[in-house]
């Protein structure tokens, strides 16, 4: 999968569907990964300046175990605080599915830290595109080790860029109340707050129309 993603987009249907029939992807990859044009032609940003050798780019299929590793590593209250319980495993089934977005229309993004030819997955943003394709869902989750690197920042921000160039009109966070943090990251982009329908969290709401590029 990892050589099909960085095969012209032309031909990658083909790869696929040829990896397919010789039992070399797992049955269930039926769709090549959708290009993130935003992103640049390569779909991979480097980090400058952050000392480490940490990359931003789209989720994709084969970051499966990458994204198991990831949700192991997290502690409780990053569990709770992300996903509101405290979950305690992560299948293969559910791990397809999240890296399985269809970027044409969804939005994943994750940063990479380069270890030689390994990649470990740090931290994670998304938005989900809502009923109606005019607003979208955003959420983001960053290892607890890398939590002073702005990374959420960056996350957040391109998301934010890709939205609007995709003419998303409302962008929205919902959020723990006492997660000052993650409040912290959307108030710095200027997301208005408001109340939700559970008391112990927050909506937060960003007019993309109205809203100049970070």
């Amino acid at each position: 999968m990892e050589l099909i993603q960085i095969a012209h987009p032309r031909f990658r249907d083909q790869l696929l569907d040829d990896m397919l029939k010789s039992y070399k992807v797992p049955a269930y990859q039926r769709d090549t990964p959708a290009p993130v044009k935003e992103l640049g032609d390569t779909e991979v940003i480097r980090l400058e300046g952050k000392g480490e050798d940490y990359f931003l780019r789209p989720l994709r299929p084969s970051d499966q175990r990458r994204l198991q590793t990831f949700f192991y590593s997290h502690d409780k209250a990053t569990l709770f605080q992300r996903y509101r319980n405290e979950p305690k495993k992560m299948g293969t089934a559910k791990a397809y599915r999240l890296v399985n977005t269809d970027l044409s229309r969804d939005m994943a993004l994750c940063i990479v830290e380069r270890q030689g030819p390994r990649e470990v997955i740090l931290a994670v943003g998304r938005y989900y595109v809502l009923e109606g394709g005019e607003e979208a869902e955003a959420a983001f989750v960053v290892h607890e080790s890398m939590r002073d690197k702005g990374f959420a920042s960056l996350l957040l921000g391109k998301l934010i860029h890709i939205a609007r160039r995709r003419n998303l009109k409302v962008l929205i966070g919902n959020v723990r109340a006492d997660n000052t943090s993650m409040r912290r990251v959307f108030e710095k982009f200027k997301f208005t707050a408001a109340s939700a329908e559970d008391p112990s969290e927050l909506r937060y709401l960003l007019n993309l129309e109205g809203h100049a590029e970070p």
